[in-house]
């Protein structure tokens, strides 16, 4: 952008130019000698007496001076008023223009912080979804209990969600993946979706109306062994899109974690956790959508 520095060099040197241009045009005005007509001879009385006038010259001389050429010529005169004032009057258009250019700039700088702070006001309402609890759980004596260590062939997942925003959000389809590697791959990949009818809402600071999610998990016996040998980890990741009751935009909530059996304590104790966020999750697993 344009800033009023270069306005008032843009001015100062559009004025020079404007000044000698008229100046030029004052100085040819000023030193071009008059046209005079040859002095013909002519009777001043009717018996013809005759007074010649040639040789004569007029009584004209060309002024030594700038200011001398200006009074002594009245057209060289009114050219340099009219330069004077032509020369201010096209610095205050320029500098006019400048001040609307920059008017237009502070403008338009406040209607886009104007619209920052609406979008701003409107994203503060909209609902935040998130994890709320996952946990593993296996069976015994016919009542569900959380897994403690290194699950075994059979388990289920629970997982629910809840909404941290200030507006309700409508379920539209939940996507639950679960995997035995070292690693995730760099892309994941979405198998089982399951979409939810429409008109089902978390209302804000509530969790999934229906209650949490139920997953059954069935390992292999080399997974189930590559879990307690932690060569390998089973992962859960997945996503849960909705759609946000301000704007009718659809979001898309990700989510990826990793179960740990243990955890060493300061005594060399270990100590059972469960999932927890890795380090080692490929960031596409959790971006928001």
């Amino acid at each position: 952008m344009v800033t009023m520095r270069e306005y008032v060099l843009a001015t100062f040197c559009m004025s020079v130019l404007v000044f000698v241009a008229f100046f030029g045009a004052y100085n040819g005005t000023a030193w071009r000698e008059p046209s005079v007509p040859a002095l013909q001879p002519y009777n001043t009385t009717a018996g013809g007496n005759q007074k010649n006038f040639e040789g004569k010259t007029p009584k004209w001389e060309n002024p030594d001076s700038f200011w001398e050429k200006t009074r002594s010529d009245p057209v060289a005169y009114f050219t340099y008023i009219l330069a004077i004032f032509t020369t201010v009057l096209g610095s205050v258009s320029i500098i006019q223009i400048g001040f609307l250019i920059r008017s237009d700039r502070t403008a338009r700088i406040a209607a886009n912080a104007a619209n920052l702070n609406a979008q701003a006001a409107i994203g503060a309402e909209l609902p935040i979804i998130s994890l709320s609890s996952i946990s593993l759980l296996r069976e015994q004596s016919g009542l569900a209990v959380n897994v403690v260590g290194y699950p075994g062939k059979e388990s289920a997942l629970r997982i629910d969600f809840k909404n941290f925003g200030r507006s309700p959000a409508e379920l539209i389809c939940t996507c639950i993946e679960w995997a035995v590697v070292d690693k995730l791959p760099s892309i994941p990949a979405y198998k089982t979706t399951s979409p939810w009818r429409p008109g089902i809402f978390i209302e804000p600071e509530k969790t999934i109306p229906t209650g949490p999610i139920m997953v059954k998990i069935i390992l292999l016996d080399e997974e189930v062994t590559a879990i307690s040998d932690e060569t390998k980890f089973l992962w859960v990741f997945g996503y849960l899109s909705f759609r946000d009751s301000i704007k009718g935009k659809v979001h898309s909530y990700r989510f990826c974690t990793r179960w740990q059996a243990y955890a060493a304590l300061e005594e060399g104790e270990l100590s059972a956790i469960g999932f927890v966020h890795s380090g080692d999750t490929p960031s596409v697993y959790i971006e928001k959508g």
